[in-house]
């Protein structure tokens, strides 16, 4: 489970980078939130079986990220390079919080 939960996040990652920097379609922009959405929806089902808060916890990571990514494209929009680099660095680091916290309680 937790291979498919790394290959969701990549592949949301790359549809989001893609949709921020390089392809400026508004398909790709409802595309990124819908799959955002269903990132945060899919881990939650799936660390459902986790007792105590911990399910909580890794789904509010994933609402972390999905809300980090879409501060990102906002700030694309005004070209601010500096909050972009630690935007996506720290999107980076949820990701593999995420991964790395899933593997340890499944």
């Amino acid at each position: 489970m937790i291979f498919l939960i790394a290959l969701f996040i990549l592949m949301y990652l790359i549809i989001s980078y893609t949709s921020i920097y390089h392809v400026k379609l508004p398909v790709l922009n409802v595309l990124r939130i819908i799959l955002g959405l269903g990132l945060c929806f899919f881990i939650y089902t799936t660390v459902m079986h986790i007792p105590g808060n911990m399910k909580y916890w890794i789904t509010l990571l994933a609402l972390c990220l999905f809300t980090n990514i879409e501060i990102t494209s906002y700030k694309n929009k005004f070209n601010d390079q500096k909050a972009k680099l630690i935007l996506d660095i720290f999107s980076l680091i949820i990701a593999l919080m995420i991964v790395v916290i899933t593997a340890v309680y499944i």
